[in-house]
């Protein structure tokens, strides 16, 4: 199948998006699918049965990260258009470059709260 072909995906697509029916008594009810294919949805997610957000590594020893830590003196576009001789006092990065390329790549930059009380992470790639 071409790449181009969306066929399957849009199927997909219509198969498992949620749909609201009213009931005859008035009340709504969701299902899952397109009509004529609808069936029950599978529920709403419960805080209950969802993962920890984080891997544990039991075996490995932490590492303390800097919280604070300088600019890089460079703009990343800069840093990442040059060409030429590498600066070797700044090839090798510290774990002070290290833990903001983490940060502002995949880190955590704030905290809310979710309507169950529960603490949402947001990161600074929200995919990630």
């Amino acid at each position: 199948m071409p790449n181009a072909d969306i066929r399957t995906a849009l199927r997909f697509h219509d198969l498992t998006k949620y749909v609201k029916i009213r009931n005859e008594d008035g009340s709504l009810e969701s299902y899952m699918g397109e009509p004529p294919d609808l069936g029950p949805g599978i529920g709403e997610q419960s805080p209950a049965n969802e993962p920890i957000p984080y891997k544990i590594y039991t075996d490995l020893e932490p590492i303390r990260l800097p919280a604070d830590f300088e600019e890089a003196g460079v703009p990343g576009l800069e840093a990442i258009a040059a060409t030429g001789d590498v600066d070797t006092d700044h090839a090798v990065p510290t774990l002070a470059d290290l833990t903001r390329i983490c940060l502002l790549s995949n880190g955590i930059l704030k905290r809310g709260s979710h309507g169950t009380g529960r603490v949402i992470e947001y990161r600074a790639a929200g995919g990630t």
